[in-house]
């Protein structure tokens, strides 16, 4: 058994060894590459703007690239696209957002598949299947609420509870559009049987929506809202860092565990560099900063989560299968574009 073991440790160091290689070849040879086509940027299309750090430090390992961030969503980045594709003047080369968005975007063409070596010990459940997009970091969407206004006895436990009649017109969210975040997180529970027809009635019945995530959290932190539903937890921590009476509320019947999409966009101008900075994104360097840096969850086994969060360990809903995402986010849309009239 003691020789068993042996060998197998010594397999595994191997082939851990081959794969470490494998990645540095590929980043170099890509990095190389790079540079020898003359590729000086990479362009991000993006509605996220807390990455910077991450963006430096690709800066930092391979000088001869800038990262571009464009923060884009919803119609302005399909309209966008839409554009680049019609008069093939293409400036975006990676796609970097929620999956409601990334999976349409897939479905009609935009995406081409590209699997770098650094993904090769990613969960399957974090790889589109066809290789168009895979998931480098998970965030917690949970409830956030305004200490100043909210006693600890009155903290909501389950979602029913936060619906309360009592809390009517005291609750914000981001606001259900068929492709957004809160989108995204209501298609998981529905996935999953968490949520009842009744419930999402009662959402738009007794819930006042905000254009945004972020206006949202900022309806709770001004005291003009109590409760963020489904708020991405990794906003919230930095604006409770600065004082704002901010507290996390995890609703474990139905918080949301889940990350973006990041896709190589069709007609990519600077094919090199956007494959080199989206396969460094895999590397352990940047996994860790995931965490460090922007209060998110890395994808890659081991990687260590954000000490100013909740673990997410006990999260077991099933992941909305990549290869039918498409079709059930569809189906959820119709749904809600019912309640919410769109």
């Amino acid at each position: 058994m003691n020789l068993f073991k042996s060998i197998s440790g010594a397999v595994l160091s191997v082939v851990l060894s081959t794969s470490a290689l494998s990645a540095e070849t590929e980043l170099s040879t890509l990095y190389d590459a790079a540079k020898a086509a003359g590729e000086t940027e990479v362009v991000i299309y993006t509605p996220y703007g807390n990455h910077q750090p991450l963006w430096d430090a690709f800066a930092a390992a391979y000088p001869a690239i800038t990262p571009t961030v464009v923060v884009t969503t919803g119609a302005p980045l399909f309209a966008r696209l839409e554009a680049e594709r019609t008069t093939g003047a293409y400036a975006g080369d990676l796609l970097f957002s929620n999956l409601s968005t990334v999976t349409v975007l897939q479905r009609d063409g935009y995406l081409q598949p590209d699997e770098p070596s650094t993904v090769a010990g990613l969960p399957d459940r974090y790889r589109e299947p066809g290789g168009h997009f895979q998931i480098p970091f998970l965030n917690l969407f949970t409830v956030v609420y305004n200490t100043r206004l909210v006693t600890e006895e009155d903290l909501p436990s389950t979602l029913d509870e936060v619906l309360a009649d009592r809390w009517k017109g005291k609750i914000t969210y981001g606001q259900v559009t068929g492709t957004g975040a809160t989108d995204f997180n209501l298609a998981i529970l529905d996935h999953n049987q968490a949520l009842t027809q009744e419930q999402l009635e009662r959402i738009h019945a007794n819930a006042v929506p905000a254009e945004s995530n972020a206006a949202a959290l900022q309806y709770v932190a001004q005291g003009r809202a109590l409760f963020d539903l489904w708020t991405p937890t990794q906003s919230a921590v930095p604006l409770i860092e600065d004082g704002a009476p901010l507290g996390i509320r995890l609703l474990e019947d139905s918080s949301g565990v889940w990350g973006p999409g990041l896709g190589l966009l069709e007609g990519a101008p600077h094919p090199n560099a956007a494959r080199l900075l989206k396969a460094w994104l895999y590397t352990p360097e940047a996994q860790a900063l995931f965490a460090s840096e922007t209060n998110s969850y890395g994808t890659l086994p081991g990687t260590p989560g954000p000490e100013t969060l909740p673990d997410i360990g006990y999260y077991s809903f099933e992941d909305i299968p990549a290869d039918r995402a498409a079709e059930i986010l569809a189906a959820f849309r119709s749904k809600a574009g019912a309640i919410w009239g769109f």
